[in-house]
């Protein structure tokens, strides 16, 4: 096996095969979460990707307490070569998009991992064939606060809804943000919240891995060296998760 198919995420000195230099994942949060693990696995095998369909479920299988499956999209794209004449022809074939779901029924948690349109594919297949609602899980300004005071350095801040009739959204970079005061000048000031953040945070594994996190239920883990272990992306899935349960309670 090359170095290529072993780099990605790493839990049991095994890993995950991974695009790119990071993860982007989503989160989503079931409203009616009583699910059933065996149901769920038995309905994505009859939307399986394979003979022919465009799109579909990709080795479903249940695991953990929770329902884990790869979803494959297929689709037409276009190039340009030129034909024998010299001439520019337009050339048709299909391209395909990988993304992996996690739905954990005990939790009533949606986690996607990988392409966007897999992802987002894959969350529709899935409400549409079992009936459930999801939204995504998204996150306070009090819950965005405590991730940027969770992490070790803070590069940039971005701050939505402010009470300003000209200014949409206000960016602060900078090496130190989190220990410079000026950042709750600004929010006072202007009475916005935190929309997206990017910052160096220290995980189980002993690495240092930078992150960027939306307060749309979604961010990125970027990858250092050989890759990312699996127990690293847990614990942040699983932080996000306390902050969004802490906020209902």
């Amino acid at each position: 096996m090359s170095k290529s198919d072993n780099e990605g995420v790493k839990k049991n000195g095994e890993f995950v095969k991974m695009r790119g230099i990071g993860i982007p994942v989503r989160l989503y949060k079931l409203q009616n979460p009583k699910l059933d693990g065996d149901e769920v696995l038995k309905l994505m095998k009859k939307h399986l990707w394979g003979d022919g369909a465009e799109e579909g479920f990709l080795k479903p299988r249940k695991l953990n307490g929770e329902v884990q499956a790869e979803y494959v999209v297929s689709y037409p794209t276009h190039y340009y070569k030129l034909d024998e004449r010299g001439r520019i022809v337009p050339v048709s074939v299909m391209a395909q998009d990988k993304g992996e779901i996690h739905i954990r029924y005990n939790t009533g948690v949606i986690e996607l991992r990988g392409s966007y349109l897999a992802a987002k594919r894959s969350v529709t297949k899935t409400i549409e064939i079992t009936g459930v609602k999801a939204d995504p899980m998204t996150l306070s300004d009090e819950a965005m606060d405590k991730l940027m005071r969770k992490a070790k350095e803070v590069s940039t801040v971005t701050i939505s809804n402010l009470e300003n009739p000209y200014l949409n959204s206000l960016e602060i970079r900078g090496e130190a943000i989190k220990r410079a005061p000026e950042i709750l000048i600004f929010r006072k000031r202007q009475r916005g919240r935190i929309q997206a953040l990017r910052g160096t945070y220290s995980l189980p594994s002993g690495q240092m891995l930078t992150c960027f996190f939306n307060s749309k239920g979604s961010f990125i883990i970027y990858r250092k060296g050989e890759g990312i272990y699996a127990d690293d992306l847990e614990h942040l899935v699983s932080y996000l998760e306390t902050l969004t349960i802490s906020e209902a309670q």
